[in-house]
């Protein structure tokens, strides 16, 4: 067990000739990766950064038997672009019938057939989850009738981790932040690199309200909308066609907005934040809406697509991207288009999360394996460690059997010594609290 921290230091009074107390919030950094979600796996499967498209064949079938057709597009899709490394022309031929069979005129896909799909998407060799996001944006921009792959492909990952849910082992981690929220005049930043609203979820489940989902995420929301709301408006678009009516998003009048003791930066972006964007998924430069229950909580949106969301109470026939999106998708992008982007709220974020590695008092690495797409997270982490005033009291790095050679690298990476990296590497959930 730690010592207790002294929480201020002795200051010269020259009124009083005395020194006195001066009150100090201590910081503390949590780095999250896939290996924390993947650590509150029950019976639903959970991906982790090598293995995501064979779980993500996993939840080809709906519990009810029938197919499940958001993920079996964005996985015949990503085959038919070419967004995979290794293919055969087989693999591709089978694709491209998945892809048809959901036209009218088309036969319906068989069991045998998407039980043969599956086999090869469970079996390919395994290949890097923000890898194969980048080579879909980047075909996106580069081939013509690309442009809405990434689209089609981040839907996908939401439809699977909405089919997860919250049916995970939460225990563990809600044991965790109680431990850690109890911590006297201590503030919070969690920098995670995951899409999933695990933590988010349980963050704002707390009752100690230290987080709030207007300025929470490092950027204030105005605006969001409810995923029933989003489902009964999409329906008109399965019609025969003609005028369309307008999503309009609610204003976010959330209370407690100043309370910032718990901040959450998502620098890769996050499934409950909804961006317009133009031709070929190029995102808008404005501020994300989100996607929420009725009463604020955080929660998936398990639709393909949304469109034609309005973004004011009142639009005065301003029809312009300030009042309407005409498309929107969710705001998941591949590590290297985080550190190219030009939006602003994304350039703040990761502001933040520069400083935050400046000023904290201590670090947790939980469940980040620094995987080489990383390589500019690493780089933005060591830069500000060599800018502080003062080294790290300690890192806590919370893994599960990783080689030596990690903690060693993490070490260098945090510049600290063995005696202030501290190794668990039995889990998560294993991890003492």
């Amino acid at each position: 067990m730690w010592p207790p921290m002294i929480h201020g230091r002795l200051s010269w009074d020259s009124q009083t000739n005395r020194k006195r107390a001066v009150h100090r919030v201590r910081h503390i950094v949590y780095i999250v990766g896939a290996g924390m979600t993947k650590a509150l796996q029950a019976t639903a499967p959970v991906p982790l950064m090598w293995d995501f498209v064979s779980v993500m064949s996993e939840y080809i079938y709906r519990d009810n038997g029938d197919f499940d057709r958001i993920i079996l597009t964005s996985l015949a899709e990503m085959e038919n672009a070419g967004v995979f490394e290794h293919t055969k022309n087989s693999w591709r031929e089978l694709a491209q019938r998945v892809v048809r069979s959901d036209r009218d005129t088309e036969p319906d896909l068989t069991k045998q057939e998407a039980d043969e799909f599956r086999r090869i998407m469970r079996e390919r060799p395994p290949e890097n989850i923000e890898q194969l996001l980048q080579r879909a944006v980047d075909i996106a921009a580069d081939e013509f009738g690309a442009g809405l792959l990434p689209q089609r492909f981040n839907f996908g990952i939401n439809e699977m981790f909405s089919r997860i849910g919250w049916n995970l082992n939460l225990t563990c981690l809600d044991r965790f932040l109680a431990k850690q929220c109890e911590l006297p005049d201590t503030k919070h930043t969690f920098v995670s690199f995951n899409y999933d609203l695990v933590l988010d979820r349980c963050i704002q489940q707390r009752k100690d309200g230290l987080w709030n989902v207007k300025q929470g995420y490092g950027f204030e929301v105005d605006r969001f909308i409810t995923p029933a709301g989003a489902v009964e408006h999409m329906k008109q678009f399965d019609g025969p066609g003609g005028a369309f009516g307008m999503l309009p998003s609610r204003r976010l009048d959330a209370k407690g907005d100043n309370n910032r003791a718990i901040t959450i930066l998502k620098p890769h972006g996050s499934l409950n934040w909804l961006l317009g964007f133009r031709e070929n998924y190029h995102f808008i430069d404005a501020m994300p809406i989100l996607c929420l229950d009725a009463d604020h909580s955080i929660t998936h949106y398990d639709r393909f697509s949304c469109q034609h969301i309005q973004l004011k109470d009142d639009l005065d026939y301003d029809l312009s991207e300030d009042s309407v999106w005409a498309d929107a998708g969710l705001y998941l992008i591949p590590p290297t288009d985080s550190k190219s982007s030009k939006l602003q709220f994304i350039k703040n974020v990761r502001d933040q999360e520069k400083q935050a590695y400046t000023t904290a008092d201590e670090v947790y690495v939980i469940g980040w394996s620094m995987p080489s797409t990383d390589k500019d997270q690493v780089e933005i982490i060591s830069q500000s460690i060599q800018e502080r005033i003062k080294p790290l009291e300690r890192v806590t790095a919370i893994n599960f059997n990783a080689k030596p050679e990690y903690y060693e690298e993490l070490g260098r990476v945090f510049d600290v010594d063995d005696l202030n990296l501290i190794r668990y590497d039995k889990g998560f959930c294993e991890y003492p609290n």
